[in-house]
């Protein structure tokens, strides 16, 4: 596969919206040239899962937003430590363990992720950003020691009724 720009030159990078509204439901195998994820790459679309790879050191907000059948995410790369702005929002049938090396969960990163229910958190995550689980059917969470910073209404809309808050949290 080889990728273009609105221009006419070949990229190293998924561009905006390149696959919106897919229709097929594929698994999207990442070629190895391609060193980026734009924002909305995904948006909208059919596909049932994406296998990525390690030279990938970039993947923007909502690229995943609104794949309704999106199931699986295979290998978040290890340069990518950060689950980007809204990037799994409105999706019900996602399966995501969230990788090791992730230091942060932005803002809106699953709301909406009915499939959500037991999400556990690696050891050095240090920052939840606001409405990160909103709307989710989460019912069991443990938060690590060291998480400083929960934003605004993470869970809001969950099925919590205990959540134990570390004393590292400062916000």
């Amino acid at each position: 596969i080889t990728i273009y720009d609105e221009y006419g030159n070949q990229c190293d990078y998924l561009p905006y919206g390149v696959f919106d509204s897919f229709a097929s439901p594929a698994h999207i195998i990442i070629p190895t040239s391609i060193n980026q994820i734009h924002s909305s790459c995904f948006a909208s679309s059919n596909i049932v899962g994406v296998t990525m790879h390690n030279n990938i050191t970039l993947i923007d907000g909502y690229a995943f937003q609104y794949c309704k059948k999106l199931k699986e995410v295979i290998n978040w790369p290890i340069g990518v430590a950060s689950i980007p702005y809204g990037c799994f929002g409105e999706r019900s049938n996602l399966n995501f363990e969230i990788p090791t090396h992730i230091t942060s969960i932005e803002s809106y990163a699953f709301w909406g992720c009915s499939s959500l229910t037991d999400v556990t958190i690696p050891d050095g995550l240090t920052t939840i950003g606001e409405r990160t689980f909103y709307s989710t059917n989460i019912t069991s969470i443990k938060l690590p020691e060291g998480l400083e910073y929960i934003g605004d209404y993470v869970f809001e809309g969950t099925q919590l009724v205990e959540l134990a808050i570390p004393s590292t949290v400062t916000y």
